[in-house]
């Protein structure tokens, strides 16, 4: 506590009062000084939760989660300090502790819709699926037409292999928001009916959804490394470059994959529908320019050459890959490389999975390929992430634009 110099309370008062009133208008740096300078004379739970939100709306999220958790210790039963830290304890990537901070507020609040929403997507971020779907169906048995309830535990039931209930629960969604694509999407891929490709609202929803845990989920939960094994197989291959000057990272996400082949491209542009996504890539400061966009648009718009390409776990959804081909190759010059990766289809040219992914037959791309003008370097089976019990079968591959007259070879 701050000894001196003293403060009357009527001066500690005009003090709280001229922090919040900074606070309400947007002032976050004068509001925190104040709410600093308070906490030297007043160790009091409300001025922490104040210091809490100053933190949360800085993204200073790891200072924000201490702010709270001192807010909590002095004031356990608050259930807005409580929702607060877990809300930090999750951007922290603290799971774990999340899931207790609701548990916490719901024993509290048995009703807390939202904390119990939340409750239900960190089991779902951290594939606790049977935690998670108890969770969806108890927040629903309070608020039936809680659309994003529906829709996620739709999803988790489609994710466990339980078709029926995933069916169920789309439709349910579909009464309630018939213009509700992703919705229409799933359960045509639950279906098998057919289609050209998902819309743009419906990916662009997905990874915006998806954003906060994909790494998480990618990586850590469905064991992703196609990056690393595209890396590997361009740095082993005879006579290919191994440093590029212009890049471009087509469905570029968190940055995942520019990650991977950063250190050997000197610019590296990326291009991504959902905006949530590039903003966590931005964050990397990996990429020269970010552009949110679909890959044929962006690329008809950027005035560039590029000699590398990367397409890596993109592919999955987009139909027909012509129109993507064709506009790479009128941004490449000879000797470009351009590498990804594709889920593995057994019907041509490709089909919706009950995954809600596109597969495209190997036969399929590669007469696109060689039709537009790249050789194959590469071209090997491999297992790109788990699916429950088991894995998702693709291929990971490797082109090199061709000089005029030059032949097409494969690798497997």
């Amino acid at each position: 506590m701050h000894q001196s110099p003293p403060l009357t309370p009527e001066e500690l008062n005009d003090l709280f009062q001229q922090a919040c009133k900074d606070h309400q208008q947007g002032h976050l740096a004068e509001a925190k000084s104040g709410y600093m300078t308070l906490l030297e004379y007043v160790d009091a739970p409300l001025l922490h939760y104040n210091m809490g939100l100053v933190h949360f709306e800085l993204h200073d999220f790891q200072d924000a989660l201490s702010s709270f958790a001192k807010a909590h210790a002095g004031n356990p039963f608050d259930s807005d300090t409580l929702f607060n830290l877990a809300l930090c304890q999750r951007e922290c990537g603290l799971f774990d502790d999340a899931c207790t901070s609701y548990h916490k507020l719901i024993d509290i609040e048995p009703d807390h819709v939202d904390a119990i929403y939340n409750l239900a997507s960190c089991y779902r971020a951290t594939r606790q699926d049977e935690m998670a779907i108890n969770q969806y169906r108890q927040l629903l048995q309070q608020q039936p037409e809680h659309q994003s309830a529906l829709s996620n535990l739709a999803y988790m039931y489609q994710l466990t292999g339980d078709t029926e209930n995933a069916i169920r629960y789309y439709r349910r969604l579909l009464e309630l928001d018939p213009e509700r694509e992703s919705a229409r999407h799933m359960l045509a891929a639950l279906l098998g009916d057919t289609f050209d490709a998902p819309s743009e609202s419906y990916v662009r929803d997905l990874f915006d959804s998806y954003s906060d845990h994909y790494e998480q989920s990618l990586v850590v939960n469905l064991e992703y490394h196609v990056p690393l094994s595209l890396r590997e197989v361009l740095v082993n291959l005879p006579d290919c470059p191994q440093h590029f000057n212009e890049g471009i990272d087509l469905g570029c996400g968190t940055g995942l994959s520019g990650e991977s082949f950063r250190d050997i491209v000197e610019h590296l542009d990326g291009v991504d529908l959902s905006a949530k996504m590039i903003a966590i890539a931005e964050k990397k400061n990996i990429y020269r320019d970010l552009y949110v966009d679909n890959i044929a648009t962006a690329l008809t718009r950027i005035d560039r050459q590029y000699d590398f390409v990367l397409a890596a776990d993109v592919f999955g959804y987009l139909g027909d890959l012509a129109p993507i081909i064709m506009e790479v190759s009128g941004k490449t010059e000879p000797d470009t490389i351009f590498c990804g990766s594709i889920e593995a289809g057994d019907i041509a040219p490709f089909n919706l999975q009950p995954s809600g992914r596109i597969a495209h037959s190997p036969e399929y791309f590669l007469e696109l390929v060689k039709k537009h003008g790249w050789s194959v370097l590469q071209f090997s089976p491999t297992q790109l992430r788990r699916e429950r019990d088991g894995w998702i079968k693709g291929f990971i591959w490797i082109l090199q634009k061709q000089k005029e007259g030059n032949a097409i070879s494969v690798k497997n």
